[in-house]
């Protein structure tokens, strides 16, 4: 009895934790005033397991069980630690200001351009991105930032890919 009662008590928190999310991200939709994206591909692996809303940023959070994979993802369009003309000078000339630099490089993933990271030592990347088909390039549009952990390559660029 008492053992039914925990399984119950765990589905509702369950139930009651993935509605709040799913309420942060349509506030988001509501309160934001640009698009926010959301990711149609996640590991099986991974759960939604936080969605906070501040001013102008959201930021949900995926991991596995013990949190040795997880995704953080940032959307924010006030704030942009990427040097817009540089980016341009990429998507237009291919010309990679990083190029020499060992696990850094410009990127472009599906329908976004950025600064991509790899951190080999603790089996992560990092990448900082914006539209690519933006009407404008400046510094106050839409700014993402995804940061994954104990997940490998191609579940990166699905995970990118799959942002709409």
């Amino acid at each position: 009895m008492t053992r039914n009662l925990i399984h119950i008590a765990i589905m509702i928190f369950a139930i009651v934790g993935c509605s709040n999310h799913e309420k942060t991200i349509q506030s988001a939709n509501e309160k934001l005033d640009f698009q926010i994206v959301l990711p149609s591909y996640i590991p099986s692996s991974l759960e939604l397991s936080r969605a906070n809303l501040d001013e102008t940023i959201l930021l949900l959070s995926y991991q596995n069980e013990d949190g040795t994979q997880y995704v953080e993802f940032i959307q924010d369009n006030l704030s942009n630690p990427l040097n817009i003309k540089a980016l341009k000078n990429y998507i237009y000339d291919g010309e990679d200001p990083y190029q020499y630099v060992p696990f850094k490089s410009y990127l472009i993933i599906g329908d976004f351009v950025g600064e991509y990271k790899e951190i080999p030592h603790l089996n992560a990347f990092h990448y900082q991105f914006i539209p690519l088909m933006s009407q404008s390039y400046n510094e106050y549009q839409v700014y993402y930032s995804i940061y994954i952990v104990g997940l490998d390559v191609e579940e990166f660029h699905l995970i990118i890919e799959s942002l709409k």
